[in-house]
């Protein structure tokens, strides 16, 4: 073998004469390879005046009496007055001065390694091992993406592209190298949200759909959540719910499921309020064997919330027993449909009895009579005209004025009533609100009214 395998530098023969020749054409040579630097890649035309030691990498087309004859992707190197074509090896590096650029020579050409356009080496690793599925890998504390300061432009954006909807694009968190949460593209077109205890059984905890942008929460939802989702340990039930998951529930230890704002039941059975920005008031939206149970008071006193309105597949009823009002003189019903009669209450055990009408009383009733007349809701006749509908009844303000003319009050009777109106407004910081307008509504017991003017007959 008369030269190198690698660098093909010339041997010094056994007895060869002028031996500084072959010394001096290695040399020349390793100073052209070594720490390669070429003046470009993309010059065809033969430089006319080049400098000694100037270098070049051939581009395809090159022209000149010297340059025409070398082969594309050769090293065309200036040295002692003439150009001299040196072969590049596989994995050679040569910094190409007019590009800024580190390139690599691999498979028959010159690639960038760093800078420049087109892809790099088939594997890159930063203190770290790259191989064939992670073609980069870094080993590092951080990682800085930074936007380019050279530009007038601040922007910095990670792209993460896919082929096809059924491929994945995503970002996994990994716990020694085994998957915990993923985030991105995984599967189709909508944006997931994946969690994973062992790294090969994952669950969908959000998906945003990529048409609507409607999100569906594939687990429970905790919102500003301060205490500890599993309450005193050991409870069988699974997280679920907004704000609280859900609070202890009476002295046998038992849970209630259910939403909870500004407070929770606590261990002892009571009630730990939050007093968030100030609120006072607590409220409950809980599912027992025996309802769904609505809950609201302000401020929180007793054990929780007071029992606003329990719904059951029997029944819908207040929670507690002849203490709440179904609407109010400001805030009416406008309708109500029943397959029977309204049940009043009308056990003797519960009355005081005074006795029959005296002749006042029966006076009014007589009078009232007369007073019965047919009319239309103004608030219909608005609305549908001469189709409104024809009514029968009394006003009010008869009926007062009735027992007045005998000396009566008629706020003494249950048949007359008369409520302050209020102005129902939606308060975006406290909610619905009620403001006094210093107006009232005058209303009537008809099933009361009904039997006083029989009385009289």
């Amino acid at each position: 073998m008369s030269n190198s395998p690698r660098l093909n530098l010339p041997y010094v023969a056994p007895q060869q004469a002028q031996k500084h020749v072959t010394v001096n054409e290695s040399l020349r040579r390793l100073d052209a390879v070594t720490q390669l630097a070429v003046a470009s890649d993309q010059t065809t035309a033969e430089p006319t005046s080049p400098a000694e030691g100037e270098a070049y990498i051939l581009p395809p087309g090159a022209t000149g009496d010297a340059w025409q004859s070398m082969a594309d992707g050769s090293i065309a190197a200036f040295q002692d007055g003439a150009w001299v074509e040196i072969i590049p090896q596989q994995g050679w590096r040569a910094r190409v001065s007019d590009a800024g650029a580190l390139k690599i020579r691999q498979s028959g050409s010159w690639a960038a390694l760093s800078g420049g356009s087109q892809t790099s080496a088939p594997t890159f690793g930063v203190n770290a091992t790259a191989n064939t599925t992670n073609r980069l890998a870094v080993g590092s504390e951080a990682i800085l993406f930074d936007y380019d300061q050279g530009s007038a432009v601040g922007d910095m954006r990670l792209f993460c592209n896919k082929a096809a909807a059924s491929d994945t694009a995503s970002f996994i968190f990994e716990v020694g190298h085994s998957g915990r949460a993923e985030f991105g593209l995984a599967g189709d077109e909508d944006f997931h949200l994946k969690i994973s205890s062992n790294g090969s059984s994952w669950t969908d905890a959000l998906i945003v759909d990529v048409t609507s942008g409607n999100a569906e929460f594939g687990r429970h939802l905790g919102v500003a959540r301060e205490k500890p989702t599993d309450f005193w340990g050991g409870s069988s039930i699974d997280r679920s719910a907004l704000w609280m998951p859900y609070g202890y529930f009476g002295s046998n230890g038992s849970y209630a499921l259910g939403l909870w704002w500004n407070g929770y039941r606590n261990s002892s059975g009571g009630w730990t309020g939050q007093s968030i920005n100030g609120f006072s008031a607590g409220a409950g939206l809980e599912l027992q064997s025996g309802g769904c149970l609505l809950r609201h008071q302000d401020p929180v006193t007793g054990n929780a919330p007071a029992l606003s309105l329990r719904a059951s597949s029997a029944e819908v009823s207040p929670g507690s027993d002849n203490g709440i009002t179904l609407g109010t003189a400001s805030a009416r019903w406008s309708q109500i449909y029943a397959a029977s009669g309204t049940i009043l209450t009308s056990d003797a055990r519960d009355k005081h009895v005074d006795g029959a009408l005296d002749a006042a009383e029966r006076a009014v009733a007589q009078n009232l009579r007369t007073k019965i007349k047919k009319y239309r809701w103004k608030s219909a006749a608005a609305k549908k005209g001469a189709q409104a509908r024809t009514h029968i009844g009394l006003t009010a303000q008869d009926v007062a004025d009735a027992f007045a003319a005998e000396g009566l009050d008629p706020a003494v009777y249950g048949i007359w009533c008369q409520d302050a109106i209020d102005r129902i407004e939606d308060d975006p910081e406290s909610g619905v609100r009620a403001k006094p307008t210093g107006e009232v509504r005058q209303a009537l017991r008809y099933d009361e009214l009904t039997l006083f003017i029989l009385a009289a007959i």
